[in-house]
């Protein structure tokens, strides 16, 4: 069985996600192919955590949500 294992993300939005998901079809379709796990929308993975300190993640995140507020990122080039 694979790690397991909790990772905080940051989601893109929906024409974010469109955009993200025309190149990848397109990087696909020319032979490029990878190992994804399916169903999961494109993100930015900020943190991990064990599995073991969920308690501590789920504290964490909620303390620092009501610090942020959605904000722009400029995404120019896959790299």
């Amino acid at each position: 069985m694979a790690e397991q294992f909790l990772t905080l993300m940051a989601d893109l939005d929906g024409a974010s996600q469109a955009i993200m998901s025309t190149w990848y079809n397109r990087l696909n379709d020319s032979g490029f192919k990878g190992t994804q796990t399916p169903d999961l929308p494109f993100h930015i993975s900020m943190t991990s955590f064990p599995s073991e300190k969920e308690q501590d993640a789920v504290a964490l995140t909620r303390k620092i949500a009501g610090d942020f507020s959605p904000f722009p990122v400029h995404i120019s080039h896959i790299g």
